[in-house]
């Protein structure tokens, strides 16, 4: 039940790993070209691992903030038909600490972006999968021609492009420089997230 409402993190580590060493092993690509791959697998997996984080966050703020909203008015209700003026004033108290944390949940998912955090990083893990899987496939651009070796680098700028977007979103997401100079700022950024995905995807098993 946790698990279909995204509460729990999904495992999806294995399948890429297993597409790179099979061109390895076909010796479509070099071991140095494959270690750059497992490097960006562990991204995309870094990503759908911390979209899953992100998610359950969202969900279960969300989630607390509407069964408060829904308790709160039921409480009223009782609190009417009540005689005990010190039943009632604890009751009242209760009422009021629900709202506040009806608020503060709501709040807190906002200010977060939770929703729209995880929703980016899914989109930048889903599109590095496919990249790959298109790329192994000599499907699409990469089928003229037809040669792993002609078309890695496309393949190699297409990923950098979506690694790149997933280090700009998580740096916009994080609200700015915190008074350091711009370029710094991102190149410090660039790093902490670099480091935190492939950390990530580690910590999947991949």
């Amino acid at each position: 039940m946790m698990s279909k409402w995204g509460l729990v993190p999904r495992s999806f580590e294995g399948t890429l790993f297993d597409v790179v060493d099979e061109l390895q092993r076909c010796g479509h690509i070099s071991q140095m070209q494959s270690q750059q791959l497992y490097g960006l697998v562990r991204v995309a997996m870094g990503n759908q691992y911390k979209a899953e984080l992100d998610m359950q966050k969202h969900l279960m703020l969300q989630t607390t903030a509407a069964v408060c909203g829904a308790i709160v008015p039921v409480i009223i209700g009782v609190q009417s038909t009540l005689a005990d003026a010190a039943v009632k004033t604890y009751i009242s108290y209760f009422a009021i600490f629900l709202s506040l944390l009806q608020t503060l949940a709501g709040t807190v998912s906002q200010v977060g972006g939770y929703n729209q955090n995880a929703i980016t990083l899914r989109m930048t893990a889903a599109e590095i999968k496919a990249e790959i899987y298109k790329y192994q496939a000599l499907g699409g651009e990469y089928s003229s021609p037809a040669d792993y070796q002609a078309q890695y680098p496309r393949l190699m700028n297409h990923l950098a492009e979506f690694r790149q977007k997933a280090v700009a979103a998580a740096f916009e997401g994080r609200g700015g420089k915190d008074g350091k100079d711009e370029k710094k700022a991102e190149q410090d950024e660039a790093r902490k997230v670099n480091d935190m995905m492939i950390g990530d995807g580690a910590k999947r098993g991949v």
